[in-house]
């Protein structure tokens, strides 16, 4: 929706051409993989179904965590999910807290 494309514009407003370069590589180039069995604390991967970045399930990274992690789908959600369904997101969050 609009109103969500104008919000995320103007937190993209705020970061430095350079410095979004840097970390938008980084986050493109890190391969964490291998580090996740080492979490061994209760973990809690949520992630909308409809996502174009993040899908632990369809890329295999919910593997690498082990028995540790609670994963919670939400059906007809983007990336975005907290804005998506912000009062199952909140529901979700506190209930793990």
């Amino acid at each position: 929706p609009e109103s969500l494309r104008a919000e995320v514009a103007g937190l993209m407003a705020d970061f430095h051409p350079a410095g979004y370069r840097v970390m938008a590589r980084a986050f493109a180039e890190a391969d964490l993989h291998g580090m996740l069995g080492d979490v061994n604390v209760p973990t809690l991967l949520l992630y909308g179904a409809d996502s174009w970045a993040s899908n632990p399930e369809r890329d295999g990274r919910i593997k690498h965590f082990g028995g540790n992690a609670r994963v919670v789908e939400f059906a007809n959600a983007g990336h975005w999910l907290h804005h998506d369904q912000f009062d199952r997101f909140m529901a979700e969050l506190h209930a793990f807290l």
